[in-house]
């Protein structure tokens, strides 16, 4: 295993290179989810970062998103990565908190939805990174321009109302249960979940607010 993965991850994650390029795919890709394109400019952010001292990233490599190779000693570390949307996370709230050894038992016999498919990546890779989008804050109108309505946006609409009628929970309607299945997550498969998620505003158009919460839990104690 990379020992040294972790701090390679987060500082790509938290560079400013990486922030240009996520503001260059939301000015050109606003309205689908960007997986494999927050994917593929974490590999150019890291081939300039650490591509001279011996260090390579690649997709789709050993069935996972993304590998990051010590070419001097072909150690290994497997990335995973999902992208999902405020509301997603929101709505995993009950299944996570009354039956998560179900979600497990689900997530392996690769079945269920959201919750599954994390804690299916959780389980195999070494790091994991989870996207979590966030457009709170948009035009009542719901439409970015062109005419063209915002992907997902009446969930994000009706989490907002949640927010707006239970003021105490304005921070954690989503939040708590994204950090809840990760910690559930961490404590059954072992590894560290970095508890403060990385926040980037990728978008601070008018027309178009959007920001970006990066989690990352770090597995790769548990798989050297």
């Amino acid at each position: 295993m990379i020992g040294d993965a972790r701090e390679m991850i987060s500082s790509v994650l938290n560079s400013e290179q990486y922030l240009q390029e996520l503001k260059t795919i939301h000015a050109y890709h606003q309205n689908v989810k960007n997986e494999s394109r927050y994917r593929d400019a974490f590999i150019r952010v890291f081939k300039d970062a650490f591509g001279k001292q011996g260090f390579m990233a690649y997709a789709e490599v050993d069935k996972v998103d993304l590998v990051i190779i010590n070419l001097e000693t072909d150690k290994r570390c497997h990335v995973e990565f999902k992208y999902q949307y405020t509301f997603d996370m929101y709505a995993e709230t009950g299944r996570i908190e009354k039956n998560f050894d179900r979600v497990c038992a689900r997530a392996k016999e690769k079945k269920g939805g959201v919750a599954e498919r994390i804690v299916a990546d959780c389980m195999k890779c070494d790091f994991f990174i989870l996207i979590v989008k966030d457009r709170a804050g948009h035009p009542q109108q719901g439409m970015l321009p062109g005419g063209v309505a915002a992907c997902c946006i009446e969930d994000q609409r009706y989490l907002d109302r949640i927010v707006e009628s239970r003021p105490d929970e304005a921070g954690s309607a989503w939040l708590s249960p994204t950090v809840d299945l990760l910690r559930k997550a961490s404590d059954r498969f072992g590894g560290t979940l970095v508890e403060q998620p990385i926040k980037l505003m990728v978008s601070e158009s008018v027309e178009a607010p959007l920001t970006s919460y990066i989690f990352l839990l770090d597995r790769t104690d548990m798989r050297r």
